[in-house]
């Protein structure tokens, strides 16, 4: 049996449709948890971290808000810091001429933490690769999500040229959480599919228990597609979408297009029928991506 995933259809193409200003959805309840109770404040779809300029607004409470910052925290920094550094990102925190990164070196056999400058840390954008979401495949799933391979790629200076410029045997990649890593791409997903067909559209949503880490299933609806479709392209992040068949909505992310590394596919939530079949008269059985 072919797996789901051969059911949409490729975006090469495509219309594209660029975002270069601000652009902003009216939410009004917490996306994750659904409370309209207390505090609740702008969502980035598009990670602030990343230069994202979509955002829902009055869609994520305080207790969800917290959890969701811890998984951008993770990615964004200590995956990839001061390559965002290097290459300009925007952040929250300012910087300063001294502010420190941290590195992992290997020395006669010892293993080392250290701190250092921007100009003498490791800067590499790392990209999981998993294997297809187990909901579009027919392998047993038994929960959490497997990190099959990884793109890397090192920004300014090699691991080699770096640690014999340290005096060191090694210097190591961040070390970091692959289902994490899925989360992030998981709450990036939702987002952007709840900006495009608002979040009255689904009848239900998939993701939300695994972002809040409730579910051990994150890999269900999160992993990588067996080809790369979307262009290299100097924009921090490219997006499509599709309607499969019987109406589960599935969104693709490619990071750092500019290195065409690695790309994601999650099976977001099921999108109500009539939507689905409006959507599919008004697009002509085809999503057009953002970047």
């Amino acid at each position: 049996m072919r797996s789901r995933l051969h059911r949409y259809s490729h975006y090469r193409g495509a219309p594209l449709r660029k975002v270069t200003q601000k652009e902003s959805t009216e939410i009004g309840h917490c996306i994750y948890c659904g409370t309209t109770q207390g505090k609740l404040t702008e969502e980035h779809i598009s990670p602030y971290g990343l230069n994202g300029l979509m955002t829902l607004l009055h869609a994520s409470c305080s207790k969800c808000s917290e959890i969701t910052s811890k998984l951008e925290w993770h990615v964004l920094r200590e995956m990839w810091g001061a390559a965002r550094t290097e290459m300009g990102y925007q952040t929250r925190n300012k910087k300063r001429p001294d502010d420190l990164f941290s590195i992992v070196v290997v020395k006669n056999g010892v293993k080392s933490k250290r701190c250092v400058h921007l100009c003498d840390a490791l800067k590499v954008i790392l990209l999981p690769i998993f294997n297809i979401p187990a909901i579009l495949d027919t392998r047993d799933y038994f929960g959490g999500i497997e990190r099959i391979s990884q793109d890397q790629f090192v920004l300014v200076e090699q691991q080699e040229d770096l640690a014999r410029r340290l005096d060191v045997d090694k210097v190591c990649v961040p070390d970091y959480d692959p289902e994490v890593f899925a989360r992030f791409v998981a709450k990036c997903s939702y987002g952007y599919a709840i900006a495009r067909y608002g979040s009255e559209a689904f009848e239900s949503i998939y993701v939300c228990s695994a972002i809040l880490g409730k579910e051990n299933d994150i890999g269900k609806w999160v992993g990588s597609p067996t080809t790369r479709e979307f262009k290299v392209r100097k924009t921090p992040m490219s997006v499509g979408f599709k309607i499969l068949t019987d109406n589960d909505v599935l969104v693709r992310i490619k990071m750092f297009p500019r290195f065409d590394g690695a790309e994601y596919v999650t099976v977001v939530g099921r999108m109500r029928k009539f939507c689905a079949d409006q959507y599919r008269l008004m697009r002509k059985g085809r999503e057009a991506p953002s970047t």
